[in-house]
């Protein structure tokens, strides 16, 4: 099976807002460092959605730029299938998941969630489930989303 990749600059842009709207969450995440893009495959037997991966990949075969550490990529079919809210949720879990050091590896699961995304999400009314719910609140509309900080910080 092979996949192909075309570099986004939806993704990017999108990326980029977050970062702006949400500087105490995803504030580190360095967006030059990462390969923003619309994958497909010749594959139908697993439906892809979205994946955030790091170095090595196959993905880094379709980039130029060596100094891309990361792959955001989607299904075109999925980004222009999910609501808006959705979009935000997914895109700032996958940058969340860079490595705060942006060296290439992938934070670490608090089980099987971001604690931060996922307690944000449940005071805001949203299930473990979150990922099937095209009813998320809109992150870069009129309303601001406090994240929860991490879980040290409670301690």
């Amino acid at each position: 099976m092979s996949s192909y990749y075309t570099e986004s600059s939806e993704l990017m842009d999108l990326a980029a807002k977050l970062k702006g709207s949400y500087p105490n969450l995803i504030g580190y995440v360095d967006l030059d460092k990462i390969f923003f893009a619309f994958k497909s495959s010749d594959s139908q037997k697993k439906i892809f959605k979205y994946e955030i991966s790091g170095m090595p990949s196959e993905w880094a075969s379709a980039v130029k730029d060596n100094s891309k550490l990361y792959c955001i990529s989607f299904s075109y079919d999925y980004y222009t299938m999910i609501s808006e809210g959705l979009l935000h949720w997914t895109m700032i879990d996958l940058l969340y998941s860079c490595d705060q050091k942006m060296k290439g590896g992938l934070r670490k699961k608090d089980v099987f969630e971001h604690w931060s995304i996922l307690s944000t999400l449940e005071d805001l009314g949203h299930s473990i489930d979150w990922r099937e719910d095209n009813d998320l609140p809109i992150l870069l509309g009129d309303e601001f989303v406090n994240f929860r900080g991490e879980k040290d910080e409670f301690v």
